[in-house]
């Protein structure tokens, strides 16, 4: 009980000081809606190319949302320990555990809050999807914003600077999005780079959004259920360790 009561209060504060200052918030928002209205026009003369998967570009907004809405949340918390809040905080009797969960509870509010407003707006512009699989393509980006969330905050915890911070979300953000079949479809890759993103989790994550959205709920939603829940397990073993040791 004092665990999540304890959650609770981190995750008020956190969720007051994002409506203070939205700045990230529009931020995580603005990528996944640049690709709906700039990049994926150019994506739908593809569509009949030779390997292309069914379906069109519109599934991979969510896995898009998670990396671009929670990969800076970590800048937040650099800000908190540079001004000591982090410091005052550990003083009091909050765990700290809560510390980092009651702030990766935030995150995920404002991911489901701006997955549907993307949605909204991807249904106005065009968008057809299986209704359950719109649902499943939900469920499987809160496992993946809350491990994208978990890895920023640790990396923050250790950098302990924004510029630091940015180069290496940015090293590792790129890579597996072009290794996931987010921006392009990994199909069209030649062999040897198919090969190399199968050991991208990430692409497992987009495939099954992929699939779900066009409402076959198979192996491959399976397959990308499990890896998102794998993910977010191991996070937060990651991320309640570094807090504690951190505490220490």
């Amino acid at each position: 009980m004092a665990l999540a009561h304890d959650t609770w209060l981190i995750f008020i504060r956190a969720l007051r000081q994002a409506a203070r200052n939205p700045t990230w918030v529009v931020v995580g928002l603005s990528q996944p809606l640049v690709y709906l209205v700039l990049f994926r026009p150019m994506l739908e003369p593809m569509a009949a190319t030779p390997g292309f998967p069914p379906g069109d570009s519109w599934q991979v907004m969510l896995a898009l949302l998670a990396l671009a809405g929670t990969g800076y949340a970590g800048f937040s918390l650099i800000a908190d320990l540079r001004s000591g809040v982090q410091e005052r905080l550990r003083g009091a009797p909050i765990s700290p555990t809560a510390l980092l969960f009651g702030q990766v509870g935030k995150d995920l509010v404002v991911i489901l809050g701006q997955a549907a407003l993307l949605l909204s707006l991807a249904l106005a512009m065009g968008l057809r999807a299986a209704p359950l699989g719109v649902v499943v393509g939900v469920a499987l980006t809160i496992p993946l914003a809350v491990t994208i969330a978990v890895t920023s905050y640790v990396l923050a915890l250790g950098l302990r600077n924004e510029d630091a911070l940015s180069g290496v979300l940015s090293s590792i953000m790129i890579p597996l999005m072009l290794l996931s079949g987010i921006l392009l479809p990994i199909s069209l890759a030649p062999d040897w780079l198919h090969a190399i993103s199968r050991a991208n989790p990430l692409a497992y994550i987009v495939e099954a959004q992929r699939a779900a959205f066009l409402g076959d709920l198979g192996p491959e939603v399976l397959i990308g259920g499990l890896v998102a829940v794998g993910l977010l397990l191991l996070a937060g073993w990651w991320g309640t360790r570094a807090f504690r040791r951190e505490a220490g």
